[in-house]
């Protein structure tokens, strides 16, 4: 089971549904999306915040556009 967090959230928000898909038996993968989540935290300690520009204006540019890039991330 792949986990994809929602815009400006993350994997951690994640954790216990994926705790209980594990504990049946599954095979659970959380990815950040880097730049579109709260806080991504690289293995030697970089963090980065969310740095998608998303307004009311926007919204459906945007979503297309990241969008692919989170498809790109997943199937990475």
């Amino acid at each position: 089971v792949i986990i994809s967090h929602g815009m400006g959230t993350g994997r951690a928000l994640h954790v216990s549904q994926a705790e209980n898909l594990a504990s049946h038996g599954y095979i659970v993968v959380a990815l950040d999306h880097t730049y579109s989540t709260s806080a991504t935290v690289f293995p030697k300690g970089r963090v980065t915040g969310m740095k998608t520009p998303l307004n009311i204006g926007n919204m459906n540019e945007v979503y297309t556009r990241v969008g692919s890039i989170w498809e790109q991330d997943i199937e990475y």
